[in-house]
């Protein structure tokens, strides 16, 4: 991090100052800028020095950009720092991709100002966010570095270059000044009403906006702030642009811009350039300074620069019931948990005037900040029967915000990309991810003490039978019985009774529910039990491959009588293990066929949710967890009548072949029932986890395991969302014409919604319904 001290002139670390120096006499002109924005943070002040992270998000023509060569939509998440470099040492220019100044008005009034470029091109790191597929070609890069300035009274960062691409609809040539200029001002202070410093404005948009030829076109810059201030919109004056705006060119307060393109021929380009500043809602002081409510300064100021060419185009439309947001600026956004899975169903279709073979192929996200785990996107948009719509998905597991902050704001922009190349308008969607006061991991019971409580059987206010163990009650203040699988009642005495299903089915008291969601490594061997009952003693129904994504392999190993619980009834287990390949949103269905494999008797479906090694290896298949213990991850749709569900997980046996200590992290949401050893696994124990009809994460772990250390908790960790539904995914599909059994029903419960889920082998000669 390079610290920028002004006393007359910047004295840079040793190092940044050679790098930031020996190759500023050249400068690359190539015009590859198509439109930038900066924002920033506040992160820290430590002896008389401010650190803030600055955000660029900056958009290049394909020729040459930070995406490398050659840049295609795989590339969407790929570092650009390799890149970055490479072009400074290969061009002999640091300026390729712009040059970074700093101005400074000290506290005692002096204006310093210096070029920052070199040590801005060894710090900065960025990814691509955005790869266009259709002309003109380009890409959109999401970068940040940390800046470390003086006290001082304000701060302006300036990121400049000679290099816009041709502009005809404003004259920039007279002026002789068609380079691009944006500047952003900090100022520093603690306000009154957050007690802490101001950040900037945040904004995602498009850097290059096609807008119909021969009348007038809004374009919606998307922003939020994080100090909840009003943000306002305007455009620059001739202090931030040193040439006319587009003459036609209005903005509004709500950051959305107007262009009328009549005059202009098609193949005309502009640049639009908008200011962004933040106000207090209410009077507050920040510095000892006092900003009132409407007032005209501002707490900090932003600038976004982007591209407009008039050009036809039969963008596809993404639909209702999506749920777009317009003029976020100033709206609320969606609030979610931290570790919640954030569902957002997205439904598309090609524009009404393009020929009638178009299809939705893909969907694409561009997201601000860039998230600790990354988004999954469906890869395989389905096609309604309704209205030539696609339908697909996107998932966002969010994490705890930092833990100096009680939440986190992310902005998204969503787009639908059809078979020519073209994408939709992006749908917008601001989110909040709110922190959670969780309860601490409890410590092993200290001897004398039994169950989940630690309580000593002679305080005990409950006396369970079969294996219950007394818990705090979710509803009174008192202690209950929670009893294991097949049993009920007040003390857990009476045992359920045996099911006797007409034909073989599926089993939900302890496995994975019709409907849920898997969540597995990308390229390994993702598996899980599926229970079953037979209709006949010792007769256990036979595991089918049903219809699914091509990209997932699935097997069956041998079906076995189920011993971990005590269910009444002729119940099985079968081990199912789904062959991964690259990350996505898949489907999956399995078949269920009585014991002369003669005909189907049940289908379930499940969504599989395929994330990257990066992500998944921190919480899958590690030390003290074993397969067949549903994936960390997996998500549980859990009737809201039943009030919980159960899962069974299990873990390796201790050196003395007792097992370890299991313990839940919040037992409102789990509750750890029994942990015995396991009669169908060699060397394991089996635990019954008590899920909670609440929504959110519900987590357990294995306390302590030999030869690990005190930092391998997460290693043993296992956490599962649960979603409460109305209507269990079975019932949902009850009405759903798929073709039965040539398609298959594939219900999201929480939603609640359908899909039909037709033979892979068949896709390209039968309808969304299955059929021919």
């Amino acid at each position: 991090m390079g610290r920028f001290v002004v006393d007359g002139l910047y004295l840079l670390m040793v190092s940044l100052l050679v790098i930031c120096c020996q190759h500023q006499h050249k400068v690359f002109a190539s015009k590859n800028f198509l439109g930038g924005s900066l924002s920033y943070e506040y992160y820290k002040y430590d002896k008389g020095f401010h650190t803030v992270r600055i955000t660029a998000v900056t958009g290049w023509d394909l020729s040459n950009s930070p995406c490398g060569q050659p840049c295609v939509a795989g590339d969407i998440g790929k570092s650009t720092k390799d890149w970055r470099d490479y072009k400074i040492r290969s061009t002999g220019s640091a300026t390729n991709f712009g040059e970074w100044h700093l101005e400074i008005k000290t506290l005692s009034g002096t204006i310093r100002e210096g070029n920052i470029t070199g040590a801005v091109n060894t710090m900065i790191s960025g990814e691509v966010a955005y790869v266009s597929a259709s002309q003109p070609r380009w890409m959109q890069e999401v970068a940040f570095f940390f800046l470390e300035v003086e006290d001082s009274q304000y701060v302006d960062v300036i990121f400049k270059g000679q290099s816009w691409t041709d502009l005809d609809m404003q004259d920039c040539m007279t002026y002789n000044s068609c380079h691009f200029y944006l500047q952003q001002k900090l100022r520093f202070g603690t306000r009154n009403d957050t007690g802490a410093p101001n950040n900037s404005p945040k904004m995602l948009y498009g850097a290059v906006n096609r807008i119909e030829p021969n009348q007038q076109s809004e374009i919606e810059i998307t922003v939020m702030d994080d100090d909840g201030d009003l943000v306002v919109c305007k455009k620059a004056d001739y202090v931030l642009i040193s040439f006319p705006q587009i003459d036609s060119l209005s903005v509004d307060d709500n950051c959305v811009v107007t262009v009328d393109s009549s005059g202009f021929p098609e193949g005309s380009r502009g640049m639009v350039n908008v200011v962004i500043e933040d106000k207090p809602r209410s009077s507050i002081t920040m510095g000892g300074k006092l900003y009132e409510k409407d007032g005209t300064s501002s707490l900090s100021q932003v600038q976004v620069q982007f591209l407009v060419e008039v050009a036809k185009a039969l963008p596809p439309e993404i639909v209702a019931p999506t749920p777009c947001s317009r003029g976020l600026g100033n709206a609320p956004p969606i609030s979610v948990n931290a570790t919640d899975t954030l569902r957002i169903p997205l439904y598309a279709r090609p524009n009404p005037n393009s020929q009638s073979s178009t299809t939705i192929v893909d969907f694409k996200v561009t997201i601000l900040p860039t998230p600790t785990t990354r988004l999954v996107l469906d890869n395989s948009p389905t096609k309604s029967a309704i209205d030539n719509v696609w339908t697909s998905g996107l998932l966002f597991e969010t994490k705890p915000p930092p833990d100096d902050k009680t939440e986190s704001e992310f902005l998204l922009h969503v787009f639908a990309r059809d078979s020519l190349g073209y994408d939709s308008e992006a749908c917008r969607f601001q989110v909040r991810v709110l922190a959670l006061v969780t309860t601490h991991a409890q410590n092993p019971c200290p001897p004398g003490s039994t169950g989940n409580l630690c309580q000593s059987a002679k305080d005990s206010k409950c006396h369970c039978e079969n294996g219950g163990h007394c818990g705090e009650s979710q509803t009174q203040k008192k202690e209950v019985c929670y009893c294991p699988l097949g049993f009920f009642g007040d003390d857990c005495s009476s045992a359920d009774t045996d099911p006797r299903p007409k034909r073989p089915t599926f089993d939900d008291a302890a496995g994975i529910p019709n409907g849920g969601t898997i969540l597995c490594e990308e390229f390994s061997d993702c598996i899980f039990n599926i229970h079953t009952i037979g209709r006949d003693p010792g007769q256990p129904p036979t595991l089918k491959e049903a219809p699914k994504s091509p990209e997932l392999k699935i097997r069956f190993d041998a079906t076995k009588p189920e011993t971990s619980t005590s269910l009444a009834g002729n119940r099985f287990v079968t081990s199912a293990v789904i062959k991964t390949g690259p990350p996505g949103l898949f489907k999956l269905c399995v078949n269920s066929e009585d014991a002369s494999r003669t005909r189907i008797t049940a289908t379930y479906c499940y969504h599989v949710k395929v994330v990257p090694k990066t992500m998944g290896s921190k919480v899958q298949f590690q030390t003290a967890f074993i397969p067949p213990t549903p994936p960390n991850g997996t998500e549980i749709p859990c009737p809201k009548a039943s009030e919980r569900c159960y899962l069974l997980a299990y873990t390796k046996t201790l050196p003395t072949g007792t097992c370890p200590k299991l313990v839940s992290e919040n037992e409102a949401k789990a509750f750890v029932v029994t942990h015995t050893p396991a009669v169908d696994v060699k060397d394991a124990c089996v635990a019954q986890i008590m899920l909670f009809n609440l929504k959110g994460l519900a987590c357990v772990h294995v306390h302590s395991m030999p030869q690990q250390s005190s930092s391998s908790g997460e290693k043993d960790r296992r956490c599962y969302t649960v979603t409460p539904v109305d209507e269990t995914a079975s019932r949902i599909c009850r009405s759903e014409d798929c073709n039965q059994p040539i398609g298959a029903c594939l219900a999201t419960p929480d939603i609640p919604s359908t899909q039909c889920v037709c033979p892979e082998h068949a896709a390209n000669y039968l309808d969304v319904r299955c059929y021919q």
